[in-house]
């Protein structure tokens, strides 16, 4: 993933895994293998058989990862097609000094994440 994350010029910045900090095995699965029920076939039902399966043998795992963009290039051009559309929710930094702020939120973000880890 990381290197897929690269070629988009993002950078890793948290790898958390939540399965570990929040014992995803012992609170949502008791540290219990099922046994694939055939008479519920149910592709939601399977998956999610398999999913347990698959976390409490340490196949898979629960992780946040956080990505930030490495490059910071505007695209300044309108796409005006009809399937475009703009998220008027989501604020646009235009300026440096936008951006610059926009940063030292997410440092915050992150500094307060990385204490929360510790304790």
């Amino acid at each position: 993933i990381i290197d897929e994350a690269k070629a988009h010029g993002l950078e890793l910045v948290v790898d958390f895994d939540i399965g570990e900090a929040y014992q995803v095995v012992k609170f949502n699965y008791r540290y219990q293998v099922p046994e694939i029920d055939d008479k519920r076939k149910h592709k939601g039902w399977l998956g999610d058989q398999l999913c347990q399966i698959l976390t409490v043998t340490g196949k898979i795992t629960y992780r946040m990862l956080v990505f930030r963009k490495s490059e910071r290039k505007l695209d300044r051009s309108l796409d005006t097609s009809p399937t475009h559309f703009e998220c008027t929710q989501v604020p646009l930094a235009t300026d440096k000094a936008q951006r610059a702020t926009s940063d030292i939120k997410l440092e915050r973000i992150i500094h307060n994440f990385e204490l929360s880890k510790s304790h």
